[in-house]
């Protein structure tokens, strides 16, 4: 290789895929906006400082090199901060010990964290934008995964701001919920779209419409929306209104009624009392008396109708505002869904599936209304024993696993859900038990999956549980890296954008690879092997002004393998062709 007039450099690393990685955040313009992150820490004016928005990318670094705890940045077998080639590649004069990283989280605030979020938007934007355009243009549905999951820290803590006791791993334990929505594609396979950190008695009912919301945002479709059924709605409510207002008005003119017959009581009362005051015989006086009492206790009577008649029609019209605000409501949402429509004429099909946390009669309407196709399970096991009642020694069962088995009921109707589900009671064994559970979907698509169809498509609901596994296992987001409240909100937001990147990276990588075997292309589509092998072995890094190439070490997993990162292709934007136009998501 001739090298004569050109400058050339070379130098080693432990963390081979780091360099990639580094140069990968550079070229797509990552790394330039973390530096314009917002965070309100004084800048060192000391020789050697470096400013606080370096140690968000040393941070990020280290979350794909696989740090299990803060301190390994500085401390662990391979510290980052001991790697040059690792700073330089990603564009940063040095990375500093990790006490000054903590105290940058410590000193982050809601402008930094909603920044941040910013920047990972505009940085996932195109490549979300790419995969959904394929999607499209192949007429796939679009398949949003909506999940839960705890971030649980010691029960004796004291340190940790926010934090409650909430249902994690299948105990009570105190932390944090992380609420978390995904769309899965064929070009990048599982896509974060977006993430909120709650506390942890958080439950995932309450989650669905800001997850959904974000996942319209960020992937920027929609399904065509179901005024119709709110119409409906509406129009169930017209035989309350229409009685309520009936039964006000017969209590109005009864109450009109009895306040003529108090006037005239009264009337009549003040005649006998007149009366009684002028000379009259005792008899005569008798009969006055006797009169009065009766016209008193008739006017309590009356008085106690009264009341009696004024609560009731207090609740009855309490009960028709009530009515009336639901009707304004609905008016105004379907208003707002037909307006949805009109601006979105070419919605894709999108399914939402949830587990069962999120699976509330409540939750339910809202998401069929707002146009989805629904897959969820049910968390009750009440329906699940009242399917089973169903059943008889002659109820034909599907074979849809290798160890399970269904049957499915339509027009179900689950308590505080509008409209009618169809439901799938699945059996199957575990051990030396036969365990039941209940599947539930909605769907208005021409042609309704088969059973089988029904039980694969769920069960790919553990794209966004591998992805859990992947945030905990590979990078350690249950494993807090900061006391501080937006600090631990940075570690999540970062660690989402890590699980991204690493999905992202890999077309260019193997268009990078040289002698790409079969064996190092599926590791370049393993984000474990990724982190914990490729961007922790040693590597050599040889640069000229216009390429980098690093060259796997011998003695690595990877012997003499060799990417060459001149040359960076153009990432093409697509011409949405296929893309529906947009505006804001509804909201009842």
């Amino acid at each position: 290789m001739n090298l004569s007039g050109v400058e050339f450099t070379e130098c080693q690393t432990e963390h081979g895929l780091l360099i990639a990685f580094g140069e990968f955040a550079r070229y797509t313009g990552l790394l330039a906006g973390l530096m314009q992150v917002r965070i309100p820490q004084k800048i060192q004016r000391k020789v050697g400082a470096v400013p606080p928005q370096t140690k968000l990318i040393e941070l990020n670094a280290g979350l794909l090199a696989g740090i299990e705890y803060l301190q390994d940045l500085s401390l662990g077998h391979h510290p980052l901060t001991n790697d040059q080639a690792v700073t330089e590649a990603w564009g940063q004069a040095r990375f500093v010990h990790y006490s000054n990283v903590s105290r940058t989280l410590e000193a982050c605030d809601e402008t930094t964290v909603q920044d941040l979020r910013a920047v990972i938007a505009q940085f996932n934007q195109p490549f979300i934008a790419e995969a959904i355009h394929d999607e499209l243009r192949a007429g796939r549905e679009i398949i949003f995964d909506l999940d839960l999951t705890g971030q649980p820290v010691s029960s004796t803590s004291r340190t940790y701001p926010d934090v409650a006791f909430g249902w994690m791993n299948n105990q009570v334990r105190l932390g944090y919920q992380l609420a978390r929505v995904c769309v899965q594609t064929e070009r990048y396979g599982r896509i974060w779209l977006d993430g909120f950190h709650h506390p942890g008695d958080t439950v995932s009912m309450n989650c669905v419409k800001e997850l959904i919301g974000a996942a319209e945002q960020h992937a920027g479709v929609r399904p065509r929306r179901r005024p119709e059924l709110v119409t409906q709605r509406i129009e169930k409510l017209q035989p309350s209104i229409r009685r309520l207002e009936g039964l006000c008005a017969r209590q109005e003119t009864a109450l009109t009624a009895l306040r003529t017959k108090v006037g005239e009581r009264l009337g009549r009362y003040y005649q006998l009392d007149q009366l009684s005051k002028k000379k009259l015989t005792p008899a005569q006086n008798e009969r006055i008396s006797s009169r009065i009492s009766t016209i008193c206790a008739q006017l309590d009577k009356i008085q106690s109708q009264l009341a009696h008649r004024q609560a009731v029609l207090s609740r009855q019209r309490e009960r028709l505002h009530k009515i009336r605000v639901e009707q304004e409501r609905l008016q105004a949402w379907r208003a707002q869904l037909e307006e949805d429509n009109r601006l979105n004429p070419n919605a894709p099909i999108c399914v939402c599936r949830n587990d069962a946390g999120f699976c509330s009669g409540e939750n339910l309407t809202w998401q069929i209304k707002m146009g989805y196709q629904v897959e969820t399970k049910s968390p009750s096991g009440k329906i699940t024993v009242a399917l089973q009642k169903r059943c008889t020694p002659q109820t034909p069962w599907t074979r849809v696993g290798q160890n399970a088995e269904m049957i499915a009921w339509a027009d179900y109707h689950m308590k505080e859900c509008a409209y009618p589900l169809r439901v799938g009671l699945e059996r199957f064994t575990l051990g030396q038990q036969l365990k039941h559970s209940v599947l539930i979907m909605y769907r208005d698509t021409p042609q309704l999956p088969s059973l089988l169809q029904w039980f694969k498509h769920y069960n790919g609901r553990q794209i966004i549980e591998a992805g859990n596994k992947q945030m905990k296992t590979v990078h350690h987001v249950q494993h807090l890296m900061s006391h501080a409240k937006y600090g631990i909100q940075i570690q999540v937001l970062l660690t989402g954008l890590a699980c991204n990147q690493t999905q992202f990276i890999h077309p260019w990588l193997r268009s990078t690879s040289e002698k790409l075997t079969p064996q190092i292309y599926a590791d370049l589509g393993s984000p474990k092997t990724m982190v914990r092998i490729m961007a922790n072995s040693a590597a050599s890094v040889q640069r000229t002004a216009k390429s980098t190439v690093l060259v796997f070490a011998q003695a690595s997993a990877m012997p003499d393998f060799k990417l060459c990162l001149h040359g960076l292709p153009l990432h093409q934007l697509n011409l949405g062709l296929f893309q529906p136009l947009q505006n804001a998501g509804a909201k009842p």
